[in-house]
């Protein structure tokens, strides 16, 4: 709690800014609650954890309505990602807390350590966060991160996007309840408050979204020298080799791909299959979508497109694909009902010509491309010669060739046998390279990335080698240096 002191000066400075928005008042609060004591307890950090998790456990059926309501997506998604993966990785920083935060000893440069010096490393709190969460999964990428801020010691300021304004409400109602604002506090409105958000002198901006908008994330970042950790995506790739067993992985391709239809940061994007495994290929993932979808509109377990926009969008990438002449195998056909209820079947596009909209746009939804190919080389050269993914995905037994894909193309993360997995392991950190992203904010690697690492270093009581380092410099001292100075 604050203090009588610093709730008074607080106030007093509010009156004296009574213009400026919610938003900067609050973070000016938080980063006044730090300065006057920065949060290096431990207890502190777990109960903040603690009601982190109590929030979610207590309101699942609250945010899984408030998505339904901006959404229609399974419910299984729902509790399962949003609030079971957010607890997850909330419950793992709170486990580990004490671990990552004993100081590393490190031992002095010759000869001052056995001289009696000594040197540590200590992991510190920045102080205040901006999380600016997106709408394909707006409860886990704002719990997720918060996980790795809550543990370093910081307090957070989230922006939920504009698209799921139902769930930004309650969450910002609910974090009221659980939190005092100089802790935790929720910031909604559209474009124009994100903008303003973005500008804000945060110690650190964690931004999950798409490329282009993080460019302008980035440029207003460096106004305050924030620095910023990036989830962003990019057209995953999913390489299988001619030892993989087909079925087997067009299931979990496919299974993968279908999941929140699609609107997955590292969501499959398209599939390189042997040439003589292609039609085989096609005609199980084919059987395997309908088995598991038999039906699409009515169906409570096939996620819906986030608006119309979107949707829109998805259906051009086709229409193009279909004026080039590329063959598309679809689930079923597009209807008026489905567009209705913006509920698109998964469509295999195969073989598109690299100039097509759906070679290169990432898709964010359930179109999948598929790639024949007989050059393993071929294959590994597609990939570097396009901005590095967020995620890539090898399904094969033959190590020879999976060791020399992993390599030889850069990628953010890897599941072999499998696509998605790696984003759900809570002891793995995850994020991009490149154009996919920057840093991770999940882990005992987020929590180093949202703490600032602290050298100490105490000196020895020996002065005699001290002296020969202070003038005047005589030439005992300069062939003592020179002594150095060799390969």
């Amino acid at each position: 709690m604050l203090d009588t002191e610093l709730e008074h000066r607080l106030l007093k400075e509010e009156l004296n800014n009574s213009t400026e928005s919610e938003m900067k008042r609050i973070l000016r609060r938080q980063k006044a609650e730090f300065r006057h004591s920065p949060v290096t307890e431990k207890e502190i950090r777990v109960d903040r954890l603690d009601r982190a998790i109590e929030l979610l456990v207590d309101n699942a059926d609250r945010i899984d309505e408030a998505l339904q309501e901006d959404w229609s997506r399974p419910r299984f998604m729902n509790m399962l990602a949003e609030v079971g993966g957010a607890i997850a990785r909330l419950k793992y920083a709170r486990k580990n807390l004490h671990k990552w935060c004993k100081p590393r000893r490190v031992s002095p440069d010759f000869p001052f350590g056995i001289l009696g010096a000594k040197a540590k490393i200590e992991s510190r709190p920045l102080g205040a966060v901006g999380i600016v969460s997106p709408w394909n999964a707006p409860s886990m990428l704002s719990f997720g991160p918060l996980a790795a801020v809550f543990a370093a010691g910081n307090s957070a300021m989230i922006k939920p996007s504009e698209h799921v304004p139902t769930f930004a409400e309650l969450l910002k109602t609910l974090v009221k309840k659980y939190f005092g604002e100089h802790e935790l506090a929720v910031i909604t409105g559209g474009a124009d408050a994100g903008i303003e958000f973005t500008q804000l002198p945060f110690d650190h901006l964690v931004f999950t979204g798409g490329s282009s908008i993080a460019k302008n994330v980035l440029q207003a970042a460096a106004n305050n020298l924030t620095p910023v950790t990036l989830e962003l995506g990019g057209k995953s790739p999913v390489v299988i080799d001619a030892s993989a067993d087909i079925k087997r992985a067009a299931l979990r391709i496919v299974s993968g791909k279908c999941l929140n239809a699609g609107q997955i940061c590292v969501s499959p994007d398209y599939v390189f299959v042997p040439e003589q495994k292609l039609e085989e290929f096609l005609c199980v993932g084919l059987h395997v979508a309908k088995e598991q979808f038999p039906t699409i509109v009515d169906n409570d377990d096939y996620g819906s497109i986030i608006n119309k926009k979107h949707f829109q969008r998805l259906t051009s990438y086709l229409d193009d694909a279909r004026d080039r002449q590329v063959r598309i195998v679809a689930v079923e056909e597009v209807s008026q009902e489905m567009e209705g209820a913006l509920k698109l079947p998964l469509h295999f596009v195969v073989n598109p010509p690299e100039d097509a909209s759906v070679s290169q746009e990432e898709a964010f939804g359930p179109i999948l491309t598929v790639l024949s190919y007989s050059d393993k080389d071929q294959v590994i050269n597609f990939i570097n010669a396009r901005p590095h993914p967020l995620a890539l995905y090898f399904f094969g037994e033959e190590n020879e060739f999976r060791n020399k894909l992993l390599s030889t193309t850069m990628a953010g993360d890897v599941t072999i046998n499998d696509v998605l997995f790696h984003s759900s392991q809570c002891a793995l950190p995850f994020g991009g390279v490149g154009n996919s992203g920057d840093g991770s904010c999940y882990g005992e690697a987020g929590f180093h990335r949202l703490s600032y690492q602290r050298s100490i270093y105490q000196q020895t009581r020996i002065d005699s080698v001290l002296n020969m380092m202070r003038p005047p410099y005589t030439q005992k001292t300069l062939k003592s240096v020179m002594s150095m100075i060799k390969k």
